[in-house]
């Protein structure tokens, strides 16, 4: 498809796109509109990483972090916490908890999410400090100090007792120089060690209050303000996305199954023939008669008589059918119209109307139909006499179909020649008509017959033999692909005399598209 094409496709399918949008659009707002809000708030932890290491060199437990940071993660959803927030809240129905780490940060974020933005705000500070009392449970067990403590405890009975054994020695009237040294090289060494331990229980004590303040609070929850659920901005824009998209989809899918054609170049593609005119729409389809100056409906008509003039001259056409493949597309509107359009050009024109079943020229021309072509066929009843003038075009000369007739009895039985208005394809292919033929080609310079629908009945194929030429009117947007292939190839069997085609509701251009 050209550019052009997806234009046209788009015009035609608007309404199908525009439709889907604002039923989209509105089902997802009114929906949005109906969820309940829900508001979040959200405290932040800090997780501090552990130095290691001497005052010359300082290390951070980087990889420890993160798994302390993963710990605290899954214990702010674990049953224990959710027990303490709804005891804490007083209800079962608490929020909904979200714990996430903050990348590249030793942040940690406990978010809650619930209808009320107080209950979301205190349920985030109450899960973020009882995140904090965990953890001081997990580091409340038998830790280093007091083992140092234990130790200490002990170095110092061992040597007060040294103390006391070496102080006996002393006071004793039999002093010992070799125990005296002994046991004063065992205080000594024991004080040292008593020492010793007292700095690892200082750094111990100092580590361990790290340790219980590793985790704290660096921003409270506030109540929110607005909602993040639904996010009605998000939503309207995927629902105009999803009514666009959707829209698209069912365009196409209407035109895959619809075969009518719209393009005038493809309905000329299709039937192969030339195309004589091509008539704009009339904006009122009640306004038949259509030649009133300097309407692009009339300029349309008087570009088709010319053609047909000089076609007449070269071809010798005096009588022509123009019919269409199904009814309803404007051929007896072309044929009244195209009538009056000759007779402006000083040609004798008669229009005979030949649709016995549902007559359509009286209405346009405003004439009488009481006595037509079916009296002239049945009845023997005079041409002349039956052609009636309208006073709106008195120049153009009009033989109606006539109302249909009703058999008439004689003696009981019913009249050979009444029994074929019963019929009006054999009232039509006759004797008679082929002598009413002859008879108005003498009198008038052009002969134009209006027929009823080709592909419906066998009216149209039973004429088409029996004048000069055929044209065939194509509605756009109204004829399919089907029809017009069907048409065109029962015309060619029939041998009839294609002249061309006149396309209806089109522009006024062939190559143009409507």
């Amino acid at each position: 498809m050209s550019v052009q094409d997806y234009i046209v496709f788009f015009r035609r399918r608007f309404w199908i796109i525009f439709l889907t949008l604002i039923v989209t659009v509105s089902v997802v707002t009114v929906g949005t509109l109906l969820i309940t809000p829900i508001y979040e708030a959200s405290a932040k932890l800090h997780l501090a990483t552990a130095p290691r290491g001497s005052i010359d060199w300082v290390d951070y437990n980087i990889t420890y972090a993160d798994r302390l940071m993963n710990t605290y993660r899954d214990m702010a959803t674990t049953t224990p916490t959710m027990d303490a927030l709804r005891s804490q809240l007083g209800t079962d129905d608490i929020p909904k908890i979200r714990v996430n780490i903050l990348a590249n940060s030793e942040l940690i974020e406990i978010s809650a999410q619930d209808e009320n933005p107080e209950m979301a705000a205190r349920a985030a500070d109450i899960v973020a400090q009882e995140l904090i009392a965990r953890g001081v449970e997990l580091s409340s067990g038998r830790t280093i100090r007091e083992s140092l403590d234990e130790r200490l405890a002990q170095i110092e009975i061992e040597l007060a007792n040294a103390r006391n054994e070496y102080n006996e020695l002393l006071s004793s009237d039999t002093q010992d120089a070799e125990r005296l040294v002994a046991i004063n090289r065992t205080i000594e060494a024991k004080r040292d060690l008593y020492n010793t331990l007292l700095t690892d229980r200082e750094q111990a004590r100092l580590r361990e209050t790290v340790e219980l303040s590793r985790l704290s609070i660096i921003e409270q929850a506030t109540v929110p303000s607005k909602p993040v659920k639904p996010n009605k901005t998000l939503n309207i824009t995927l629902g105009l996305l999803a009514g666009l998209i959707g829209g698209l989809g069912l365009a196409f899918l209407f035109e895959s199954f619809d075969t009518r054609l719209y393009s005038v170049g493809r309905i000329e593609t299709l039937t192969d023939m030339s195309t004589l005119a091509t008539i704009p729409e009339i904006a009122k389809p009640e306004d038949y008669m259509i030649m009133n100056g300097s309407s692009v409906q009339g300029e349309a008509f008087r570009r088709l008589r010319t053609k047909l003039m000089l076609l007449a001259q070269n071809a010798s056409l005096r009588s022509i059918v123009i019919t269409s493949g199904r009814s309803g597309e404007g051929k007896s509107t072309i044929v009244a119209s195209l009538g009056l359009a000759l007779s402006h050009a000083g040609l004798k024109v008669v229009v005979v109307d030949c649709d016995l079943r549902r007559p359509t020229l009286h209405k346009i021309f405003g004439v009488s139909n009481d006595i037509g072509l079916r009296s002239v066929l049945l009845k023997g009843h005079p041409i002349l006499a039956a052609i009636q003038r309208s006073v709106s075009a008195p120049q153009l000369a009009v033989l109606t179909s006539e109302t249909k007739l009703l058999p008439i009895k004689v003696s009981g039985a019913v009249n050979d020649l009444e029994k074929l208005s019963s019929n009006e394809a054999d009232i039509l292919d006759s004797e008679q008509m082929r002598t009413v033929l002859d008879e108005l080609e003498k009198d008038f310079d052009l002969v134009l017959l209006d027929t009823p629908a080709y592909l419906e009945v066998t009216d149209a194929a039973i004429l088409t033999p029996l004048v000069d030429g055929v044209v065939l009117v194509v509605s756009r947007a109204q004829t399919t692909e089907e029809a017009i292939q069907l048409m065109r190839t029962e015309l060619q069997q029939s041998g009839a005399k294609l002249v061309g085609t006149v396309i209806n509701r089109a522009t006024a251009l062939p190559n143009t598209y409507y």
